[in-house]
Formats: structure tokens, C-alpha cells, sequence
């Protein structure tokens, strides 16, 4: 990895002496016994040019799986340490009828399954299905493997077109451009350096599979050091360049990029790019709040179809464009909804409003203080003849456990194109080993920036080493599995870029937890 200005550098030189350091304290951690194996698993000794990812393909199995077995080695294996191997779980007997099973995302390979068995169950070219798994060798299935059936964004491969993404040639070492806002003597906003923190994770996590990445890191933190990186020529010949922190930036690294061929992604802001020239290499990852409207106005219409919708209204109505849309929606789907003034919110108004025995409220405000109010008063005023739930924004879900908590009793829900969901167990390596990486604790932000460095680099690293620049024509076929976001991205309307409109749905429940639910379109 190379990095252009010193203040990186030498931070890069202590990262990769922590690195260094983990490899050589995990020799300590090491059992003198005889490992003897047992039931529930057996033992492998790494030899040369092994990793964990390989090692999980071999026995059909996912990284995590080996982690869950041997913590420390998300921080490296070493040649002839013994690793647990979970036994596979016996196949269940096939009583499943003729007709074509439910499309539920992935198929789990059963004893004595074939590629082609698995693609004709489903009514899949095998062509189209090897496509989509690049992970797996068609040759060597293992009962449990999981296997891709659906797009990212829930579309069954059989209904995708035929046509398949061909690297024409193998793209030997990926060179990454990275351009920051960092000031060593100023100071450098922290969701650039979270950001460049949880990157940095991604790339180590694409070598350790055996992906060659040369990074060259930029400090931009002004106009005058921007125009430099870009007149000097050192992004040629790039195939991927991250960065832009504002418009006029955003506009010319994607017009650069568009121009030679290259991938552009904008990982801050969204910026409206019209078909001036732009081609579709270029990636938002921060979508436009109104390129959602659509999707989040179709997926409440099918969470809350037995409900009646009432928007609870404010003084200062910050987000009047998505209730104006939502309000759209209602009038042209024949959906009855009601308005009620925050001030004047209580069960009997509630009650007059509605027409069904079930209400979603709907504020047109999501700051803290309004959202404390209608929980108040809802509390103070509780309903006898009425079940009410709350629907909201993404900035609730950064507020404290009290509020959540509070917004739990009524199993509010709300929207979001990032969620950071703590209980999953690939979520909980990554901030354990970013402690151990930087010595503190993941960011607090919405959204969380060391995590969206870390799903962007996965993403486009992965993306580019599996598909090379073919990937940028059908960006919805690349398999998506973010710890933070799943990327789906298409073009809004009249825009040649593309954005990012992954959705969640996160219900809370009256303990303050939250779950997940990916919006299907």
C-alpha cells in the first residue's frame, strides 16, 4: 500500500506494526495439546498460502464459522496453528413436491447436489447461476453451502437476463486512489479519518483472500491541494478513485473518471448528476433523500395497508418533501389519512382522525424534541380503542436508549439506508477488531463512517477483482452483503449516475432493541 503524504504514512507504518504485533502475540494463544477431534468438529493444520477464506471453501464453509471456532485469526492464521472445523450438519431428506421453491435469497446445497441440479430446481441457466456465485467452484459443493438464487435486491435469478458480465482479462493488482480531507495541522473532521480507518480494514480483508490492492492515499483537506492531485496526473491510470467532499469536487472527479474509463465513487455527498457527459461509472453512495421517496412510500403502503395513516404536523415541518410525497401516494392508492397538529394530539383526537382500530403516526419533524413530545403525550393520553405505532426517519435511530425505548412500547418503525444492528455476529468481529486495530471504540455517528469504508471496500474491491470494469453495467448483479448497508444501486430518475437506494425497515421493540428487516422491491 502506498501512501503520498507523510502524516498517512507513518500512521500506515504503526498499523502494520499493531498488525505485526497481533501475529506474533497469537503464537502465545496456541494449546501444547495434542488436538483430538470430536463430534461437533475436526481440527486443520494451515499450511502455505492458505487462508481463512480458502479454507472455508474447501470445506464448503463461511469465514465466520472458522472465526466463531478460533478467535484471533480475524487477524491472521500462521502456517501449521490447528484450526477448528465445524462437522457439516446432515442434510435434511428432500420432501419437497415437483413445483419450483420459494425464491428466499440463497439455497443451501444438500448431500449429492449438482450446480445444474440446483439451477434447473429453480428454472436458472447454470451459466447465469455460476455468474452470481464466483465464490463457489461448481465442482466442489459441500452439503451446507449456500448458494445465490436471488439479486441483492430480491429479483429470482430466473427472471435476470442472460446476458452475463465477462472480465476480459484478469485485473492482476486493483490501484485504489483515496482523496481526504486530512490536516495534520489543522485537523481532520472524524468521519474522514473513520472512514479511511474502516477502508483500510476492507483492503487488508480483500488481500487476505488473496487480492492484490495498491492504495495511494490523497490529502485534500483544501481547493488549492484538490486541483493539485488532479492536474499533477497521478490518477491515471486508476481503476478505482474514492473521494469528494464537495459539489464542484464531486462534479469533476466523475467527469475525470467518466473520461478515462474509470470507476468514481462519491461517498459523502449526493450530488445531482444529470446526463451531461457522466457515465454510468459513477457511484453515490449517499443517496438523494428524494430518490428513496418512491421506494419507502411503496413498502409503507404494503407494512401498514390495514392501518390508518395520520400525519401529525409541525411548526417547522423539516421534512414537508417526503409528506407531501407520502400524501401523493395516499390520494392516488385511494388510502383515507388524516392530519392532526402536534399541539392537539390525545386518544380522542386520535380516535376521531382514524377509521380503523389500528393508527400510524406520522410526523412531519424528526428532530429529538418533537419526537419526545408525541411520545409524552401519547403516554399521557393512552388509547382504549386504538392500536398506534409510529413511523419516522433515520436520524431516530442515533438517538438515546431511553427515547428508543420509549418509541418500543408503540413498535415504532422507521426507515433508513444504513443501520448499524449490533447483534449480528459479523457486525460484532468488525468492532472488536477495530478496537483492536485503532485502540477506540467504532463511531456513534448516522452513519457510522468506519463501517461505510469498510461495505464500500469490500463492495468495490470485490467487485472489480470477480467482474473487472464490466461490473459498472449491471451494478444490481454483484452480490451485496454489507455490515451496514446492502448496495442496490440504479439511477434516479434522469440521472446518469448511480445511487445507492438500499432500504431498511427497523422496528423497536419496548426493550429498546431493534430489528432489521431489507426492503424487497
Amino acid at each position: 500500500m502506498n501512501c503520498v503524504y507523510r502524516p498517512i504514512r507513518a500512521f500506515v507504518e504503526i498499523l502494520c506494526l499493531v498488525i505485526m504485533l497481533a501475529f506474533s502475540t497469537g503464537s502465545f494463544c496456541l494449546s501444547a495439546q495434542t488436538p483430538q477431534s470430536n463430534a461437533k468438529y475436526t481440527y486443520y493444520e494451515v499450511k502455505e498460502k492458505d487462508t481463512v477464506y480458502s479454507i472455508a471453501r474447501k470445506y464448503g464453509l463461511k469465514e465466520q464459522d472458522i472465526y466463531r471456532l478460533n478467535p484471533g485469526t480475524e487477524m491472521g492464521i500462521r502456517i501449521g496453528q490447528s484450526l477448528k472445523i465445524p462437522q457439516p450438519t446432515p442434510a435434511l431428506p428432500n420432501t419437497i413436491g415437483h413445483n419450483a421453491p420459494p425464491h428466499m435469497g440463497t439455497h443451501t446445497v444438500a448431500s449429492g447436489e449438482t450446480l445444474f441440479a440446483i439451477a434447473r430446481k429453480y428454472n436458472i441457466s447454470p451459466a447465469v447461476l455460476k455468474q452470481y456465485n464466483p465464490d463457489i467452484d461448481p465442482d466442489v459443493l459441500k452439503p451446507g453451502m449456500e448458494i445465490r438464487i436471488a439479486l441483492p435486491d430480491g429479483t429470482p435469478l430466473s427472471q435476470v437476463s442472460s446476458n452475463i458480465m465477462v472480465t476480459s482479462e484478469q485485473m492482476e493488482r486493483l490501484k485504489i486512489a483515496l482523496l481526504l480531507p486530512m490536516d495534520a495541522e489543522k485537523g481532520t473532521p472524524e468521519r474522514y479519518v473513520r472512514f479511511y480507518e474502516g477502508f483500510l480494514m476492507g483492503v487488508y480483508n480483500a488481500k487476505r483472500k488473496g487480492i492484490s490492492v495498491e492504495l495511494d492515499v490523497y490529502c485534500t483537506p483544501n481547493e488549492a491541494s484538490f486541483q493539485k492531485v488532479i492536474h499533477s496526473g497521478s490518477l491515471s491510470n486508476r481503476d478505482l478513485i474514492i473521494g469528494g467532499q464537495s459539489n464542484s469536487q464531486v462534479e469533476l472527479l466523475a467527469r475525470y473518471a467518466s473520461d478515462r474509463g474509470m470507476v468514481y465513487v462519491s461517498p459523502f455527498i449526493s450530488v445531482s448528476m444529470p446526463k451531461r457527459g457522466y457515465s454510468s461509472n459513477t457511484f453515490k453512495l449517499n443517496p438523494t433523500q428524494s430518490d428513496l421517496f418512491p421506494y419507502i412510500s411503496a413498502a409503507f403502503r404494503s407494512k401498514f395497508s390495514n392501518y390508518s395513516p395520520v400525519i401529525v404536523s409541525t411548526a417547522s415541518h423539516n421534512h414537508n418533501h417526503f409528506i407531501h410525497h407520502l400524501k401523493t401516494t395516499f390520494t392516488e392508492s385511494h388510502i383515507p389519512f388524516a392530519e392532526v397538529a402536534l399541539e392537539s394530539i390525545s386518544a380522542q383526537a386520535i380516535e376521531v382522525a382514524s377509521k380503523k382500530k389500528n393508527v400510524v403516526l406520522i410526523p412531519d419533524d424528526s428532530s429529538p424534541e418533537v419526537l419526545r413530545v408525541l411520545l409524552d403525550k401519547l403516554d399521557n393520553s393512552p388509547s382504549k380503542n386504538r392500536t398506534i405505532t409510529l413511523f419516522g426517519y433515520p436520524q431516530w435511530q442515533s438517538y438515546n436508549k431511553a427515547m428508543l425505548t420509549q418509541l418500543g412500547k408503540y413498535n415504532g418503525t422507521i426507515y433508513s439506508s444504513f443501520f448499524f444492528y449490533e447483534e449480528d455476529a459479523p457486525t460484532q468481529n468488525f468492532v472488536n477488531n477495530y478496537y483492536g486495530w485503532f485502540s477506540k471504540e467504532i463511531d456513534s455517528t448516522y452513519p457510522k463512517f468506519s463501517l461505510l469504508g469498510y461495505d464500500a471496500s469490500r463492495y468495490f474491491i470485490g467487485a472489480l477483482a470477480h467482474y473487472g470494469g464490466a461490473f459498472t453495467n449491471m451494478p444490481a448483479q454483484v452480490p451485496s452483503d454489507g455490515l451496514q448497508t446492502d448496495f442496490i444501486f440504479r439511477k434516479a430518475q434522469g440521472e446518469e449516475a448511480y445511487s445507492n437506494v438500499n432500504l431498511f425497515f427497523i422496528s423497536f421493540s419496548n426493550d429498546g432493541k431493534a430489528k432489521r428487516t431489507k426492503v424487497v422491491y
